[in-house]
């Protein structure tokens, strides 16, 4: 799916990411939220690579992300939290 319909699923919910992408992008509030394949997240706005982030956007190859993978991420971020 082009960045358009990917961007319409994110204001319903979804999660989408790029085919050879581990993390994922998804909204929360007002903003776009970068979720990495360690866990880590943040604000679209603060990308340290402003032309890279927003190249992403000119893809038609956005898919929406299966929630098992949204769960597995979920399931390693409280190992890691049970882990400290």
């Amino acid at each position: 799916m082009n960045f358009a319909d990917a961007l319409l699923a994110m204001t319903h919910g979804e999660r989408v990411r790029l085919p050879w992408w581990r993390g994922y992008w998804y909204i929360r509030k007002d903003t776009i939220v970068v979720h990495l394949k360690d866990g880590d997240e943040f604000d679209i706005r603060e990308s340290t690579d402003i032309l890279e982030t927003v190249s992403y956007m000119t893809s038609d190859s956005w898919q929406l992300v299966p929630d098992h993978s949204v769960m597995h991420d979920l399931q390693q971020e409280m190992n890691e939290l049970c882990k400290t």
